[in-house]
């Protein structure tokens, strides 16, 4: 089930990142659009035995040094300041699926392999 979603966002998200204003669909000139539900779950389902989900961790950020600043200030006495230190922020981390790619490209050569095409759509 979560793999499942986990592919159907995957695909989303590349279809999504073919290009921020045009929209694609998948079509088959020999089959009906009906068909493409269940040829993209036989697709996933290849893929997912193929290509499990494997989540990595992955450095987001790197780690760095803030600059250090003085603070000056009056007093009854005349100026005085402080200096106050860089501080160290350290690396983030986060997770990313590792067969994320591969598994879109299979899935993506599995429907095409069943003679669907991404198209761009026309617009409406």
């Amino acid at each position: 089930m979560i793999m499942t979603r986990t592919l159907r966002m995957a695909a989303l998200g590349s279809t999504l990142l073919l290009g921020a204003c045009q929209q694609y669909q998948w079509v088959n000139p020999n089959r009906p659009a009906a068909d493409m539900g269940n040829d993209s779950i036989q697709c996933q389902r290849s893929v997912e035995r193929l290509y499990p989900y494997q989540p990595v961790v992955v450095q987001t950020s790197g780690a760095y040094v803030t600059s250090g600043y003085r603070s000056c200030y009056r007093t009854h006495y005349g100026r005085s300041c402080d200096y106050v230190p860089g501080s160290y922020v350290p690396a983030t981390y986060g997770t990313q699926d590792l067969n994320a790619v591969p598994r879109q490209n299979s899935y993506n050569a599995c429907l095409t392999s069943k003679g669907w095409r991404l198209v761009p759509a026309k617009p409406s």
